[in-house]
C-alpha cells in the first residue's frame, strides 16, 4: 500500500472519527431554510474530494472551518433561489394586499414592544441597564461588557441576571 493511499485512509478515519461532533456542530449553526442532512453531506463530500490529504494538527478545528464555508454557500444559494420574481399578476396582487394588511399591524406591534422595552429598561438601575443592552442588545461578552463599565465579570453576570428578570417580569405585567 502505497504512502499516499495510507494518507488517504488516515484523513478519511479523522472525517469519520468526528462525524459525531461535526453533525453536532452544524446543528447549532443551521439557518432556516436548510438541512442538517445536506449540509452534512455537502461537508463530507468536499472533505473526502480533495486531491491531497490534508496534514493539520488540529482536524476538528479544519472540519469546523469547511462546515461554515459550506453553510456561507449553501446560505448564499438559497438566498439567490428565494429573489425569484413571479410574473403571475393575480399572486402580485395577493401579496400586495396581505402585505398592507400585515405591515401596518406589524410595525404597531413593533413599535409598542419597544415602547415597553424602553418603558421597562427605565425601571433599572442605570449599570443593569446598560449591561443588559450591551451584552443583549449589542452582543458583547461578559467580559467585554466588564472592560467597558469597570466592572468584576461578576458583578457583570449578576447585573445580567437581575435586569433580564426585571424586563421580563415588567413586560409580562402588561
Amino acid at each position: 500500500m502505497s504512502a499516499e493511499v495510507q494518507q488517504r485512509e488516515q484523513w478519511w478515519a479523522v472525517i469519520a472519527s468526528h462525524a459525531k461532533a461535526i453533525r453536532s456542530f452544524i446543528q447549532r449553526r443551521v439557518q432556516p431554510g436548510l438541512e442538517v442532512d445536506d449540509i452534512a453531506q455537502a461537508v463530507h463530500e468536499r472533505l473526502l474530494r480533495q486531491k491531497e490529504p490534508v496534514s493539520v494538527e488540529h482536524p476538528l478545528a479544519y472540519i469546523r472551518g469547511v462546515v461554515k464555508h459550506v453553510i456561507a454557500d449553501l446560505s448564499q444559494d438559497a438566498l439567490r433561489q428565494s429573489r425569484y420574481v413571479t410574473t403571475d399578476s393575480d399572486a402580485v396582487a395577493r401579496a400586495a394586499e396581505e402585505l398592507e394588511d400585515h405591515t401596518a399591524t406589524g410595525f404597531e406591534n413593533r413599535f409598542a414592544e419597544l415602547q415597553q422595552l424602553e418603558r421597562a429598561l427605565r425601571k433599572l438601575r442605570k449599570n443593569e441597564a446598560w449591561v443588559l443592552v450591551l451584552h443583549d442588545g449589542h452582543g458583547f461578552s461578559p467580559e467585554e461588557v466588564a472592560a467597558q463599565l469597570a466592572l468584576s465579570a461578576h458583578t457583570v453576570a449578576k447585573y445580567l441576571v437581575n435586569a433580564r428578570l426585571q424586563v421580563r417580569n415588567e413586560l409580562w405585567r402588561r
